[in-house]
């Protein structure tokens, strides 16, 4: 069979014919790739991905951190809460005196968000399901990493909502903590009696994956993480 039909449209990107099928259907008949053949919505998309993970990585893990030791500290070790105070202050921003806790979560739910929307257009599957030419075992960093968020990706995006809508609702808007408080419920999943504990510790374990495979093969840090020794 031919291979499709292709034409260059200028700055490094050129149009890709491809047959309308029902396997493959394509109201233009084609897609607009780069070079490498990928295509240009998931380029732009893997560029946004990098850049945002390099911004919110630290911030994502001192938040994450602090917040299940706050849980566990109160839930597992029967610590009182008045002694990791400050956990639960760093957690959500309260600590520091700029930017505070309003603009401190509003930037870490801008910082998942657009991890999470990048993610979703450069995504070809769901969860555990691979592409026909990858073994569903994962073979390399990246393919772990793409297994890995399309779990992660929806606890990570109701926990960032949840405490983003909870903090604002209540110091922005004044609602009261009895009317707005299932959503401090949804975003520790504290439904029942070790339900916090087991979420919090899977959300950090996801977490640290995403990020070790994600920043192992970043373009940046690549060579920082593991250099390349000339023969």
């Amino acid at each position: 069979e031919a291979a499709p039909a292709s034409s260059t449209i200028g700055a490094g990107y050129y149009w890709r014919d491809q047959p309308t099928t029902m396997a493959s259907p394509s109201a233009l008949g084609g897609s607009i790739v780069n070079r490498a053949g990928s295509p240009l919505r998931r380029s732009w998309s893997r560029f946004v991905h990098r850049w945002a993970a390099l911004v919110a990585a630290t911030p994502l893990l001192i938040t994450v951190v602090t917040g299940v030791a706050y849980r566990w500290c109160i839930d597992a070790f029967g610590m009182n809460s008045a002694d990791v105070k400050w956990l639960k202050s760093v957690h959500q921003g309260s600590y520091y005196s700029f930017p505070g806790p309003v603009a401190y979560t509003g930037f870490l739910f801008v910082c998942a968000a657009t991890l999470i929307v990048s993610a979703l257009s450069m995504t070809r599957w769901w969860c555990f399901s691979a592409a026909a030419n990858e073994p569903r075992t994962p073979q390399t960093g990246r393919q772990l990493h793409n297994r890995v968020a399309s779990i992660a990706i929806f606890l990570l995006g109701i926990t960032a909502f949840t405490g983003f809508a909870y903090r604002w609702l209540r110091n922005v808007f004044g609602a009261e903590k009895t009317t707005v408080g299932w959503l401090m419920t949804v975003h520790e999943c504290s439904y029942f009696t070790g339900a916090a504990l087991f979420y919090t510790l899977t959300l950090l374990v996801l977490l640290l994956i995403l990020l070790y495979t994600g920043l192992r093969t970043h373009p940046l840090l690549r060579n920082l993480i593991t250099p390349t020794h000339n023969a």
